[in-house]
């Protein structure tokens, strides 16, 4: 006997969506992926008639198919396993959402976004070229890190599928203040996102790249040489300079001494 399908309403289908984010729930719990996804609403226990919002979860497309096709003998997610991948990802979008809040609680390290996953090269012909690479679990941010070279950048779908394909996880972990770091940036100074690359060698600092996007879309970088001059890449203003400079102190005092003493850490892992 088919079970009639009972159509979800509107406002479950909202809730939903809202809870997930349209992150699905499967990405998240096995492969640490949290970007948004085209996908659908499932049913947990796969009775299409109980839509209950405790037995619904959004899916991307693929991880849709295949639990729903899954059977006993293919060993595939079980329903606990899901749920508890699910009530997860819904923890760390409430913690998500008090950093993307912006408050006074600039101290406040949430593992979703400051978190970072350290991954060791197992492909030399990846395209990456870094022995080391490490991304955090909404995969919005990648640490790239040699001997000489710890740069922060945003990690696009290709960073992270070079990531996948010719990377093993380290099982090391460690955190980086991005969330702070771009709430201040936006809220306070107007910038929309950073780009920072540290040359290191002897356990020194010898310059840093700074580049910087406003919420007009326009770019700007920095060198910062080794007697900390600010050196602009063209001619500003003036006032643009100065507003700059403060933006590039306070992400060099935030960061502190992690560089160099993750780059001392990267030595010992080739030893």
């Amino acid at each position: 006997m088919t079970l009639k399908r009972v159509k979800i309403s509107e406002d479950s289908e909202a809730d939903l969506l809202i809870k997930s984010r349209r992150r699905c729930a499967l990405c998240f719990g096995l492969e640490n992926d949290f970007r948004e996804k085209k996908g659908q609403i499932a049913h947990i226990d796969k009775n299409r008639s109980n839509s209950d919002i405790n037995n619904l979860v959004f899916l991307c497309l693929d991880h849709h198919d295949r639990y729903d096709s899954s059977t006993s003998q293919s060993k595939g997610i079980k329903k606990k396993e899901l749920i508890k991948y699910r009530d997860d990802l819904y923890s760390y979008i409430k913690k998500w959402g008090k950093v993307n809040s912006f408050n006074d609680g600039l101290d406040y390290l949430d593992e979703l976004i400051d978190k970072f996953s350290l991954y060791a090269i197992s492909d030399e012909n990846s395209t990456l070229d870094f022995p080391f690479v490490a991304k955090n679990a909404a995969c919005n941010h990648a640490i790239f890190i040699a001997d000489n070279i710890f740069a922060i950048d945003r990690c696009g779908s290709s960073i992270s599928e070079s990531i996948k394909s010719s990377y093993q996880n380290t099982g090391i972990s460690f955190f980086v203040p991005i969330g702070s770091i771009k709430s201040t940036l936006k809220q306070r100074l107007k910038v929309k996102d950073f780009y920072i690359n540290f040359d290191i060698s002897n356990e020194e600092i010898h310059q840093i790249e700074f580049g910087l996007n406003d919420e007009e879309g326009d770019g700007r970088f920095y060198f910062i040489d080794r007697g900390v001059n600010l050196i602009p890449e063209k001619s500003d203003s003036i006032e643009l300079y100065i507003s700059d400079k403060k933006i590039v102190d306070y992400v060099l005092e935030t960061l502190g001494s992690l560089p160099l003493n993750f780059s001392n850490h990267i030595k010992q892992l080739n030893q």
